[in-house]
């Protein structure tokens, strides 16, 4: 990729014993998603990018367009280079169009269900093609399966992932799960503005997957014995389509109405679903590195969701603020599960209830019970020093091996290898 402009150099890597040099990773690697605060896959490009820009020997290059006033100052300063070099890459891809270009460094490629890339990189063709795969659909067909062998290498988002990727035949599966900013999710003293009600946080975009129709049935449950409870969500949406079959297992009726902004009208949906609207704070649409002071203000978060192809980011991000989470063991969650006491299992999984038309296999998903919900919950709210100190263990397995940066050198060896 002549045209573009040439990245640092390299500098060597350390020696290992016995006089032996690594693999050296490449001078730039392109990432063919867009970076941000708003979505999953935004986070995890934008902290991927600055992790790679601050380690000195690698430069981002952005396929995809941001828009920098969306960035944090310091973000926007670490990645000037690759937001620099950004539109000069679209700029030749628009002009060499389906002839394609070919580029000298690896390229890592957002793939979700069915290995589905990003359509925008189909003409960048690289000498190394590394897939970054979440999926949850898996119902792996014999054409997603021949996408995935033309992959160089495929670093899977959980455990869960990599073994039905490795059981389908498919070689070179690497399992990197994403991590957590600990300058920004940590423990910290709360505000105190809810210092007179007992908070449930729970996160993610509002979809039958993320399993919030079980989250108002518990909390349902839960307020006709605790008044005082307060449901804080942050639901956001920004795709509406995709609450097809939220309220299929009944636990909810009917699907939020949708304003001429693109905002989901959620009050008066969980109001006629048996949570008033004094009952719940909803924080709408927050960037990624402002959620922190909100989560903090949680005595307990509630994840039931039925499948997670990654790690589950928002319950990571809860735990490593140090609010004891209780989490469904099932899909890729199982992962956070791995430490003793860092979170509450939901062990009661059940086959998924109701149905998506997003999705055809569904190997692995869970459906949470409402009842040991509802006793998790009832155990929160009576033994919250146990409870808070589960939530400092969590904070602390977070911090010491779910770092941005480790998980950034696991993919940089793969890059190197």
């Amino acid at each position: 990729m002549s045209a573009l402009a040439t990245p640092p150099s390299t500098a060597p890597g350390p020696q290992q014993a016995g006089g032996g040099v690594p693999p050296r990773a490449p001078e730039a690697v392109v990432l063919d998603w867009q970076i941000g605060t708003g979505t999953g896959w935004q986070v995890f490009g934008l902290n991927l990018a600055l992790q790679l820009a601050c380690d000195g020997r690698v430069v981002p290059l952005l396929l995809e367009p941001v828009d920098p006033a969306l960035l944090a100052p310091l973000h926007r300063h670490a990645l000037a280079l690759s937001l620099a070099q950004q539109a000069e890459l679209r700029g030749m891809l628009a002009a060499v169009g389906s002839a394609g270009l070919d580029c000298d460094y690896p390229v890592l490629r957002a793939l979700g269900n069915g290995f589905q890339g990003n359509p925008a990189g189909a003409t960048l063709r690289s000498a190394r093609d590394l897939g970054v795969i979440f999926f949850e659909d898996t119902a792996l067909t014999p054409d997603a399966l021949a996408r995935a062998r033309r992959l160089d290498c495929i670093i899977a988002g959980s455990a869960w992932n990599g073994a039905l990727l490795r059981a389908a035949g498919l070689p070179r599966v690497h399992v990197i799960p994403q991590g957590i900013d600990p300058t920004i999710f940590h423990p910290a003293e709360r505000s105190g503005l809810l210092r007179d009600r007992f908070v449930v946080f729970s996160g993610g975009k509002l979809e039958y997957r993320k399993g919030q129709d079980l989250v108002i049935a518990a909390f349902r449950a839960f307020r006709q014995r605790h008044p005082e409870a307060l449901l804080l969500t942050a639901w956001h949406n920004p795709w509406p389509q995709t609450l097809v079959g939220l309220d299929s297992a009944g636990h909810v009726r009917g699907l939020p109405g949708v304003d001429q902004a693109g905002r989901l009208q959620l009050l008066p949906w969980l109001a006629a679903n048996g949570v008033p609207a004094g009952s719940v704070l909803d924080v709408g649409a927050l960037p990624n590195h402002q959620m922190a002071a909100t989560v903090r203000e949680a005595d307990v978060a509630l994840f039931p969701n039925r499948c997670e192809g990654g790690t589950n980011l928002v319950a990571m991000e809860a735990m490593a603020c140090g609010v004891p989470a209780l989490v469904a063991a099932n899909s890729g969650q199982l992962d956070l599960l791995a430490e003793p006491e860092a979170a509450v299992p939901l062990t009661r999984q059940g086959p998924p209830r109701g149905a998506c038309p997003f999705y055809q296999g569904r190997e692995g998903w869970g459906e949470s019970d409402v009842e040991e919900m509802l006793e998790a919950l009832e155990a929160a709210w009576q033994h919250r020093e146990a409870m808070q100190e589960r939530g400092r263990r969590a904070a602390a397995w977070m911090a010491r091996a779910w770092s941005w940066r480790s998980r950034t050198q696991e993919v940089l060896g793969v890059l190197g290898a």
